[in-house]
């Protein structure tokens, strides 16, 4: 779990006394993203004696297939923020590397998006992806942005989001949570 940001914003969020709770030791079988695996994963581990009045201060991080699974958490649980990242489904060429065994074995993208779920279930939705990312087109980012009105933040010149800290990120997340000043849009 030491790759990309992840750790470090985890780490920064920790520093200012909010409670984090992440896959330290990265996700279950981060080659092949399976919903049922993953949800599992983070109701059963993650978010452990975490219910009712609770869910609603949690607030969800994802990242590429993670920001799917964090939209397909807030179709089911009352949380207090989405933070989406590089999220949506993979370009072409990506998919037809796949098999359709695959396709299907994911699940994220075998069934309508509920997005009045999604909007009822959260406070807020902070939305980024960049212009030239390859693995997820920034088309189906516009599409989250439009169907569920996101604060969508487009940046130019870095791909897939893999950087190994994101400021822009945390301060958005932090002005989410009322430690900071927000920046206007």
């Amino acid at each position: 779990m030491r790759a990309n940001w992840y750790s470090w914003l985890g780490l920064e969020l920790a520093k200012r006394g909010v409670t984090v709770s992440m896959p330290w030791g990265g996700m279950p079988e981060p080659d092949k993203c399976r919903e049922r695996v993953w949800k599992a994963f983070v109701r059963n581990d993650m978010l452990k004696g975490v219910s009712g009045e609770e869910e609603e201060n949690v607030v969800v991080v994802g990242h590429s297939t993670g920001g799917d699974l964090a939209l397909r958490l807030a179709e089911e649980l009352k949380l207090r923020g989405l933070v989406i990242c590089s999220a949506g489904q993979l370009s072409e060429e990506l998919r037809d590397e796949m098999s359709e065994e695959e396709s299907k074995d994911i699940g994220y993208y075998d069934r309508p998006w509920e997005w009045a779920k999604i909007k009822g279930n959260t406070q807020w939705i902070v939305h980024v992806h960049s212009k030239d990312d390859d693995v997820v087109p920034v088309t189906e980012a516009k599409i989250f942005q439009g169907s569920l009105q996101t604060e969508y933040t487009e940046l130019d010149g870095h791909g897939h989001l893999l950087m190994g800290e994101f400021p822009l990120l945390l301060s958005k997340i932090l002005c989410k949570l009322g430690f900071n000043r927000c920046a206007p849009k």
